[in-house]
């Protein structure tokens, strides 16, 4: 994954919709192409936010951790997943002609 050029779509984003003004977005534009600032940034994200299969247990995975990450964000994956389910479409049948006809 390319950590800058993530956040230089989150920023122009961010800009667009107005929560962050040109001046900001240009900074983190020049600065996203400077890999040691997108390294800082990537491991400060990890370290706030984590992710639990890049810990490592006993077997190369935390699984336990993996587990407690799947139930706590439950409700996201479930609304989700019946959002797929509300788009997707039932396969169609061909209908028979009439007879009369």
């Amino acid at each position: 994954m390319n950590f800058g050029r993530k956040a230089r779509r989150v920023a122009r984003r961010q800009w667009r919709h107005g929560k962050m003004s040109w001046e900001d977005y240009r900074k983190v534009v020049d600065s996203s192409r400077d890999p040691e600032i997108v390294a800082e940034w990537e491991a400060e994200v990890k370290r706030q936010v984590g992710a639990p299969w890049e810990t490592q247990g006993e077997y190369g995975i935390d699984w336990s951790s993996i587990w407690d990450w799947f139930i706590k964000n439950w409700p996201t994956i479930l609304k989700i997943l019946l959002t797929f389910l509300a788009f997707a479409e039932k396969p169609k049948t061909e209908e028979e002609p009439d007879e009369d006809e």
